[in-house]
């Protein structure tokens, strides 16, 4: 600190106020270099890129800093009163103890958003359990109806006398079962799974739900973040199609040149949707089918090297979405 300042050590000798304020200095500076190795500590442990917040928590103690060496300069260079001395001692120590404050107070608020960041996980399981417990649910119904229909069928071929009604019986029959076995559609388990999810939805709902998955199944995308994209992509689109009047939803995935995958959710939409700029609006009126979610959507397409763009066909009524995705190898083909 003297060397600083240019001060001799034995200045603060004589100045009890003058060696009051030095300490804080030299506490606030220990601090904050302290606070700051275990903020690079801790990106670098955990591969975490979000150090840029932590950086506005450092402006109050720097502040302090500047601001108790202008104090402590003033009191050593000029003649001040004691109550300056007194004064400017009082505020030193009650910088560093908000500073103290601020930073105790800033990880309580990290911990909290740790703890809901962790329920949000354990939602988003929940919510994915029971979601794969009412596909297996409907799986199950489907089966349960098969087996039954498979007696009626045998007792009908039984009836028969001539094989070739018999051969066109079979053949007749078994084209309503080329898609009851829906649960396994590509090599990506949590895109079977949405997939599964909006098929049994949209049956309950009595919307047609068409898809067409061959040559891409997303599978270099996070679980969570493949999740969060295609439930809010899906329900928009169940939402639109449910109010419509054709109720209908094609849902398309295919790798295209340049290495890309293409997305492609088109849904019957009786109104077009309500923008601003091409920006989706959210409102809870008729005309607007696709604001919810949107932002998040553009937001976890954008995170994972992905376009995203829309747009209104007034003549078909129908809502077009589509997502590009740069992926860094090609798919493997599937099995």
């Amino acid at each position: 600190m003297s060397c600083v300042l240019h001060t001799s050590t034995d200045e603060y000798k004589n100045d009890t106020y003058a060696l009051l304020i030095a300490a804080v200095i030299c506490k606030l500076v220990y601090f904050i270099v302290s606070q700051l190795f275990s903020m690079i500590i801790l990106k670098i442990g955990h591969n975490d890129n979000s150090l840029k917040r932590f950086v506005p928590l450092f402006v109050f103690p720097v502040l302090t800093l500047i601001s108790c060496t202008l104090f402590l300069y003033t009191a050593l260079r000029t003649q001040v009163t004691q109550i300056y001395k007194i004064t400017t001692t009082a505020v030193c120590i009650l910088y560093i103890i908000a500073g103290i404050f601020i930073f105790v107070y800033y990880q309580v608020l990290a911990s909290n958003e740790l703890k809901i960041s962790e329920l949000e996980s354990e939602k988003r399981l929940y919510d994915l359990n029971k979601t794969y417990m009412g596909v297996l649910e409907h799986q199950n119904d489907e089966l349960n109806m098969m087996f039954h229909d498979t007696k009626n069928h045998y007792i009908a071929i039984s009836s028969f006398d001539n094989i070739e009604d018999v051969r066109r019986y079979v053949n007749k029959i078994c084209k309503t079962y080329d898609r009851k076995n829906t649960l396994c559609i590509s090599n990506n388990k949590m895109l079977d799974l949405i997939l599964n999810k909006y098929i049994v939805v949209c049956s309950q709902k009595g919307i047609k739900f068409d898809y067409e998955v061959k040559t891409a199944d997303l599978s270099y995308i996070d679980d969570s973040e493949l999740s969060i994209m295609l439930n809010n992509i899906l329900d928009n689109a169940v939402e639109a199609a449910e109010k419509s009047s054709e109720k209908r939803i094609e849902f398309s995935l295919r790798h295209v040149q340049n290495n890309m995958d293409l997305l492609s959710v088109i849904n019957s939409c009786d109104n077009p949707p309500r923008h601003n700029d091409r920006q989706l609006l959210t409102s809870k009126s008729d005309a607007d089918k696709h604001g919810f979610g949107t932002k998040i959507i553009k937001k976890h397409v954008k995170s994972n090297n992905g376009r995203y763009e829309w747009k209104y066909d007034e003549q078909s009524k129908e809502f077009h979405l589509t997502v590009m995705f740069q992926v860094n190898k090609a798919p493997e083909p599937r099995r």
